[in-house]
């Protein structure tokens, strides 16, 4: 999991990356999952999908949705996510608790 916990996106988006370079540095080829801390969440997201890396978004540290209006369920949330990919190879999976994680299928 790659989880910078910064508030501000630019540095949240920064942060995410340094793990990621350190991780590729260290000859470390697991999958990556990234994941995000309120609304530097969506931030995070949006540099980590085009990378083909997955994310996750849940309601209890993102209660937010990208413009910063408060989102009030599970679906409020997921609906910003853009797909991976193309949308034959995309899911969306809804997980406990209202978390989603995107994953390359």
């Amino acid at each position: 999991m790659v989880e910078p916990l910064d508030a501000d996106p630019d540095a949240a988006v920064a942060h995410a990356e340094a793990i990621e370079r350190t991780l590729a540095e260290a000859g470390v080829t697991l999958e990556q999952v990234h994941h995000g801390d309120g609304i530097a969440s969506w931030a995070v997201n949006r540099r980590a999908i085009p990378r083909g890396h997955g994310i996750r978004t849940g309601l209890e540290d993102t209660p937010v949705l990208p413009d910063g209006r408060t989102g009030r369920t599970a679906t409020a949330i997921s609906l910003p996510l853009p797909p991976p990919c193309s949308p034959e190879r995309a899911a969306i999976t809804a997980e406990r608790g209202g978390s989603l994680r995107s994953r390359l299928i």
